[in-house]
């Protein structure tokens, strides 16, 4: 008990004096009376030097109070509980601990994390879809070689039957310049830059994208090692509860009842420890694995204080924040570079129905073989008529040359005949050269033009559709950029409550414990106070949060979502 001198001195002059001649009171109903008027004395005298620590869950003098952060001491590990046998209560299924910051789980985003490196893959194809188009303006290099045997009697006009028993080869080198398509390769050139710009800058807003969720991750981290400290500290609370019910209950002055409300929130607050341990390391799991990094180490957030962040300056107001989303933000750049894309789509699909025009040269190889060599012809006899004639209608008999039979067609009438021998001749087997040049225009109407028709009008609503789709984009944006800033708004409001709650409810904890130990409180007030004084923390922290993201989500909403402004120490101002 407290040692009462203010008490002691009032029932020593003028207070027993007091009722026992207005009231004729006896002695113990005055003593009685005293002590509590006394009791009710001393505990006003005592509220007016609580000063709540309400950032401290250890209670350490140190600390100094500010209500936009909250102190994350460094957790007493000896009241984690054991999950499984062999596993470390605060790692649990990890091998390692590592320290971590924001800076670099941000650095390490921007290397590692796979969705960034997927897109960034998309980006870098469609670059070099537009180097291909670039090639279209280039002249088209022409080559070809065909080897073939050509035998038969083919009977050409004004050349008669011939024999061919040779091999015949053809080789062909030139070059194609179209002068004129109809825009289809300018215009196809520009669509193909303007969809890479679109990719380029769906690249930069999934950066931002991925930024946010990062600042997201590791915020979700930092809270739930905040909830871990809260925990292991009701925790310590309640034992110390417990303990002290039990040195009240063997003094007489707690009931059994006492003790066991008091082992049922000691029970309580393990249960919630543990669920807590396990959210912890889930936490660190989330953001290893979306920073694509060892899912075996237990990240531990290198800050010691969970602050409030403000990222944006309370001089912006909305219809800036409205001005600075529009001209910045990568997914309204997407959508324009994507409309125009679509308005090249219309001149290239009016290409086929306009004349094109090239230009053309090729060089003609044709001959028997590749090589520079004298080829022979195979010794021949050749039918010749000689002087005079017959009336005969009898068939000459073949004439027998040694090389071959000559044989002549039956006619009603013939002159006589011999055969001339006809010795090899030789040829050069190289191939014999032609050249051309010229130029070709085309115009031609497939399908009467109704196709190509369909085609323009079809890529007309299409490019209605990207005009739609940058609008609603817009509208989505401005949506965005107005939600985040009201929840912004919420959050910091928040965070005022929430102190008041913490204020309130470590004021009602000390009470607690002063009326049970000077025996007008009962155990029940002094727990439900702890678990007040659990929540309050526990709100004042998902506060806190809630205001960092809500800053960063307002600063993604704007387009400016980068390192440089998420680790800025000063807030923006524009």
């Amino acid at each position: 008990m407290r040692n009462y001198k203010f008490c002691d001195l009032i029932l020593t002059n003028r207070l027993v004096n007091y009722f026992f001649k207005m009231f004729k009171m006896s002695w113990p109903k005055i003593l009685f009376i005293s002590s509590i008027f006394c009791l009710t004395l001393n505990l006003n005298a005592e509220s007016q030097n609580l000063k709540p620590k309400i950032n401290d869950f250890d209670d350490s003098p140190e600390v100094i109070e500010k209500e936009e952060h909250v102190v994350l001491n460094k957790p007493d590990f000896q009241a984690l509980i054991s999950v499984s046998k062999g596993l470390n209560p605060l790692g649990l299924d990890s091998s390692d601990t590592k320290t971590f910051s924001l800076p670099d789980a941000l650095n390490t985003a921007l290397n590692n994390n796979l969705t960034l490196k997927i897109n960034y893959t998309g980006y870098k194809s469609q670059e070099w879809l537009f180097y291909s188009s670039l090639g279209k303006f280039l002249p088209d290099i022409l080559m070809s070689y065909t080897d073939r045997y050509l035998k038969g009697t083919p009977v050409l006009p004004g050349f008669g039957k011939i024999n061919v028993d040779t091999p015949f080869i053809i080789t062909t080198a030139g070059f194609r310049q179209y002068v004129y398509q109809g825009g289809k390769v300018l215009f196809g050139a520009m669509q193909a830059k303007n969809r890479q710009n679109a990719q380029l800058f769906n690249y930069k807003a999934l950066t931002n994208d991925v930024l946010l969720q990062t600042v997201k991750l590791y915020n979700n981290l930092l809270l739930n090692q905040a909830f871990l400290r809260i925990r292991i500290r009701a925790v310590n609370l309640s034992k110390e509860q417990l303990n002290n019910n039990i040195d009240m209950q063997e003094n007489g002055i707690a009931t059994k009842l006492d003790v066991l409300q008091s082992k049922t929130q000691l029970s309580k607050d393990r249960q919630a420890l543990i669920a807590q341990q396990v959210a912890s390391r889930v936490a660190s799991v989330q953001l290893s694995s979306y920073l694509n990094i060892n899912m075996a180490d237990n990240l531990n957030p290198v800050e010691t204080v969970l602050s409030k962040r403000r990222l944006i300056s309370k001089k912006m107001d909305i219809a800036k924040l409205l001005q600075i989303a529009i001209d910045n933000r990568n997914e309204l750049k997407q959508y324009e570079q994507l409309r125009l894309a679509a308005k090249r789509a219309i001149i290239i699909a009016t290409s086929p129905l306009q004349p094109n025009v090239q230009v053309f040269g090729n060089i003609y190889g044709v001959g028997p073989t590749l090589a520079n060599k004298t080829i022979y012809s195979k010794p021949n006899y050749q039918p010749v008529a000689l002087s005079g004639s017959t009336g005969s209608t009898t068939a000459i008999a073949p004439i027998q040359t040694g090389l071959s039979p000559v044989t002549l067609p039956v006619a009603s009438a013939y002159s006589p005949v011999g055969a001339a021998y006809m010795p090899p001749t030789a040829t050069n087997s190289h191939l014999g050269s032609l050249y051309t040049i010229g130029f070709g225009i085309n115009w031609n109407f497939l399908g009467l033009g109704v196709t190509d028709m369909a085609n323009i009008r079809s890529s007309q609503w299409l490019a209605k559709q990207a005009g739609h789709q940058q609008t609603a984009q817009l509208i989505s944006v401005l949506e965005q950029v107005r939600t985040s800033y009201l929840n912004s708004l919420a959050a910091e409001k928040e965070i005022e409550e929430t102190t008041d709650q913490v204020i309130s409810a470590e004021q009602e904890l000390e009470f607690a414990k002063l009326r049970m130990q000077n025996g007008v409180g009962r155990n029940i007030d002094v727990l439900q106070a702890q678990l007040d004084r659990t929540t309050a923390l526990l709100s004042k922290s998902q506060a806190i949060i809630n205001f960092n993201n809500a800053q960063a989500q307002l600063l993604h909403d704007i387009g400016l979502a980068n390192i440089t402004n998420l680790l800025a120490k000063k807030p923006l101002i524009r």
